[in-house]
């Protein structure tokens, strides 16, 4: 397929790009951002023939095949809806959008329109991620009464700006990471939370807006989990596990794009390493995108999942605020 890139993400940039270059068959025809310098700088970058500011003429060209959706959290809806709107298949960069009612509407107009919406979870695509799945319900496991995410991180200097200190862009560690792990922690158990808690902090990073989260969750099969969430820490090791009732899985490094991956399976007779597929995960996205579009299976994060994370992370705003129990519905209404 030929794909149009709309917007500058620094995702786009470092990871997408590449993973749809090296697909067979695949390429970046065109790019289109709002500022005409930074589409230009993109094209020569990454040496894409057509660039420019008009996102309807990109649309319209015969040649193009794919969507990827890449400028600001806040800014997802418009193209989104317009590449949906022209019959093309869309990859969107988590959040699908920032407003459950938005990412619904996505996700309604894609099944109008006949076409594929994906939500670019690169996690969903990690064989880490998906080996720790595998392993929590068979024999090496058991079952899983709880769960743990660590995901405490250095916030990148580039990927500041609005994430500190505008809520109506995503920002706060709630909209940003709570909102992407709640994809990892239905994920690996395979169901949705439900209720949820959490202390939220502004340690100094935070310009007005929580920069540390620590929810805790309840899963209907009553399951507990909890997650650490924090722009603010650089030598955290972050992962999730998974302990149960004859053994405990721990992953280290596996959440990062370019994860570094250590997997161990603690059970009685002691500690070993679990294996997993370790290809390029943004890759593995892309592919699974490029199958779906041809009808060859799911991709690894279908729209509807995409939907599930905004009603997720405002429900533990509403619990920061009010010290309560708040529902985390699915986001997703008839």
């Amino acid at each position: 397929m030929n794909w149009v890139f709309v917007g500058v993400g620094a995702i786009a940039c470092q990871y997408l790009v590449g993973a749809v270059c090296a697909q067979q068959e695949n390429d970046v025809r065109r790019m289109v951002s709002g500022p005409a310098d930074r589409a230009a700088a993109f094209a020569g970058t990454h040496r894409t023939p057509l660039f420019g500011t008009d996102l309807a003429e990109a649309l319209a060209d015969p040649a193009l095949g794919a969507v990827c959706i890449s400028p600001a959290d806040e800014k997802h809806h418009g193209p989104a809806m317009a590449a949906l709107a022209a019959g093309k298949p869309v990859l969107c960069e988590l959040p699908l959008a920032t407003a459950a009612g938005n990412a619904q509407d996505m996700v309604r107009a894609a099944e109008k329109a006949g076409v594929l919406p994906a939500t670019g979870n690169h996690l969903h695509s990690a064989g880490s991620l998906r080996a720790i799945r595998d392993a929590i319900p068979a024999e090496k496991v058991t079952k899983s009464p709880s769960q743990g995410l660590f995901h405490a991180v250095a916030l990148p200097v580039h990927l500041r700006g609005g994430r500190l200190d505008n809520p109506a862009a995503g920002g706060g560690v709630s909209a940003g990471l709570t909102g992407h792990n709640s994809g990892t922690v239905r994920f690996l158990p395979g169901e949705d939370p439900v209720p949820a808690v959490v202390h939220v902090d502004v340690t100094g990073m935070g310009r007005g807006l929580e920069d540390s989260a620590m929810p805790v969750r309840a899963m209907p099969r009553r399951a507990t989990g909890f997650s650490h969430e924090s722009f603010i820490h650089p030598f955290a090791a972050s992962g999730p596990e998974a302990p149960g009732t004859q053994g405990s899985i721990p992953a280290r490094a596996v959440l990062p794009q370019d994860p570094g991956e250590q997997i161990d399976l603690i059970t009685a007779p002691g500690r070993a390493r679990a294996g997993s597929d370790r290809c390029a995960i943004d890759q593995g996205v892309v592919r699974e995108f490029c199958a779906a579009v041809k009808g060859r299976q799911r991709p690894a994060a279908p729209g509807r999942d995409g939907v599930k994370s905004p009603p997720f992370a405002a429900a533990l705003c509403d619990a920061a605020r009010t010290g309560r129990h708040q529902a985390a519905n699915s986001g997703e209404t008839a």
